[in-house]
């Protein structure tokens, strides 16, 4: 999956994780392979690993497409069962990408569809770490338009699926966006007991990540707290994990962390030391919004210091880092209101309107479904074509066959009337036989009778010369 989206305190920074490097000898090695592979769910999974590893936003979008067009293509062809429901999962995974994208361009109402699509066949689909993932995904969608009960809802329901299957991993991950929507509503209480859990479960797992998370969110609700000490050392353990694990951006954070809690206890010289750190890294990996904290922290200890020309060079690095920041938020925060009004209007509206196709503003995913549309009317078109041929074939074959039969039948009546004229001829020629005997016979018995019998003639002859005498 591209993308889980979860929040983290660290003196309220939003940030994004993506769990993978880019790694460019995989990447061109999964994308050789792509190229020559025929197989239709193999392809599936070459294509979710290269948008996994893919880090750039105008090329992963890409493949996320070609892999929702080719899941679509095996859900569609019907072909074996395991086939399909793998295509399914996939389809989902290409749904919260597409959220996940969306949600990034402050298009919030089209980022929540997408991700409650991706639910909908997790849930058909029984899996239940996918519907986990999309539940806080949802949810964190809903912080961002602090609906926070409804966040927190659905973090809640994300958690007890996670803790169902056991996957600690992501379990973690939802008590950290929980206990940051405890924090952010005022309850610190109930955040630092979420955090502490949320601490628990990756030590168990051996998360060096989510550990430094966790630190990082309880370190800052004892600063807030007024416990400096004890935020100290949560910051300082989880500061040494990072710098052992080179996680940058985490690092960069927590130098400001400790810069703060050194700042609010009057040790200047050491807060200033951890100020540069974040400066300078947070520079360096350019996080403007990082370097603009750090900027700040150094213009406060260099005005307390009577360093004014130093407080003004680091006072201008704080403004220019923050409109940096700032020209960003704005045009996103822009696009989410117009996106909160469109959405709350839809949301007012749904019960008159549901027959209304909803319109869709976002060029690339128009296009997704125009794309799919005709693809999907290609292939109606062609089954339709097929099923026709196959009628007519169908009728063609059984017409064929009828002729056949009736033409077999015809040979075997005129061999049977062969065969009677044969017999009738033959017993024809055993008549003719028969009568040619009999009349043989007849003529030489006539003959014989004629030899011994006295001639008419004679007999007539003696009696007319009798009358005469008498």
């Amino acid at each position: 999956m591209k993308h889980l989206l979860y929040t983290i305190l660290f003196f309220c920074i939003l940030w994004t994780h993506n769990g993978f490097s880019q790694d460019i000898n995989a990447l061109d090695s999964l994308k050789n392979e792509l190229k020559t592979v025929k197989n239709d769910t193999i392809k599936l999974q070459l294509l979710s690993h290269i948008i996994e590893i893919e880090n750039e936003e105008d090329v992963w979008p890409k493949y996320n497409l070609q892999m929702k067009l080719l899941a679509e293509k095996v859900i569609v062809s019907k072909k074996t069962k395991s086939e399909v429901n793998v295509a399914m999962q996939y389809l989902a995974e290409a749904y919260n990408n597409i959220g996940y994208q969306l949600d990034n361009q402050g298009n919030i109402p089209l980022a929540l569809e997408n991700y409650e699509k991706a639910l909908k066949i997790h849930e058909k689909e029984n899996n239940k770490l996918g519907i986990g993932v999309a539940l806080l995904n949802i949810g964190a969608i809903f912080g961002k338009q602090e609906e926070f009960e409804k966040a927190l809802e659905y973090y809640k329901k994300g958690f007890d699926f996670f803790n169902e299957i056991n996957h600690k991993n992501r379990a973690a991950l939802a008590l950290n966006n929980m206990g940051f929507i405890y924090n952010t509503t005022g309850d610190t209480s109930k955040a630092m007991n979420t955090f502490k859990q949320g601490l628990k479960v990756s030590e168990e797992i051996n998360d060096s990540f989510l550990i430094v998370l966790f630190l990082g969110n309880i370190s800052t609700i004892y600063s807030q707290n007024g416990e400096f000490q004890t935020a100290l050392e949560y910051a300082n353990k989880g500061l040494e994990i990072s710098l052992k694990n080179n996680f940058h951006q985490n690092t960069a954070k927590l130098y400001n962390v400790i810069g703060n809690i050194y700042k609010y206890q009057g040790n200047y010289n050491e807060a200033k030391a951890f100020f540069i750190k974040s400066y300078e890294l947070s520079k360096k990996i350019r996080n403007p919004e990082v370097n603009g904290i750090a900027a700040s922290g150094l213009k406060i200890i260099y005005e307390t210091q009577k360093k004014y020309e130093l407080a003004y060079k680091y006072f201008k690095e704080e403004i220019q880092m923050r409109d940096s920041v700032q020209n960003e938020s704005n045009f996103r925060h822009s696009i989410q209101l117009k996106s909160k009004y469109e959405y709350e209007k839809k949301a007012a509206t749904d019960s008159i309107a549901n027959a209304k196709e909803k319109e869709i503003t976002d060029a690339e995913i128009a296009q997704q479904q125009s794309e799919i549309k005709a693809k999907r009317n290609q292939q109606y078109g062609l089954i339709g074509g097929i099923i026709l041929v196959v009628v007519f074939a169908g009728v063609v074959y059984n017409r064929l066959k009828v002729t056949q039969q009736q033409k077999r039948i015809i040979e075997e009546q005129k061999i049977e009337v062969e065969k009677q004229k044969l017999i009738v001829e033959k017993q024809k020629e055993i008549v003719e036989e028969k009568q040619e005997e009999i009349l043989s016979s007849i003529r030489y018995a006539r003959r014989i009778q004629d030899a011994i019998i006295t001639p008419i003639g004679y007999i007539e002859k003696n009696i007319n010369r009798l009358k005469r005498i008498y």
